[in-house]
């Protein structure tokens, strides 16, 4: 059992909770040198990554019905845009 963060309704036992982005950052992370250490293989395919990104800000534990109303709403917003 747990307690919905969106509707705060107390959800029944065996009801799966489903955790939904709402808040997301900006994030700069260093490009690093050289390869990760790693024992027994070579690192010859090795290219740094991108240091720009996404991350998690905010997410909430959610029942199934906020859930479903929830991409429902986003799926309607993307499609306007």
């Amino acid at each position: 059992m747990y307690r919905c963060e969106r509707c705060h309704t107390v959800v029944p036992p065996h009801t799966p909770a489903t955790l939904i982005v709402v808040e997301t950052r900006p994030r700069h992370y260093p490009i690093p040198d050289k390869p990760p250490k790693r024992r027994g293989k070579s690192p010859d395919n090795w290219k740094p990554h991108p240091g720009d990104g996404w991350e998690i800000a905010k997410e909430l534990r959610v029942c199934p019905s906020c859930a479903a109303a929830y991409r429902q709403q986003h799926s309607q917003a993307s499609d306007s845009t």
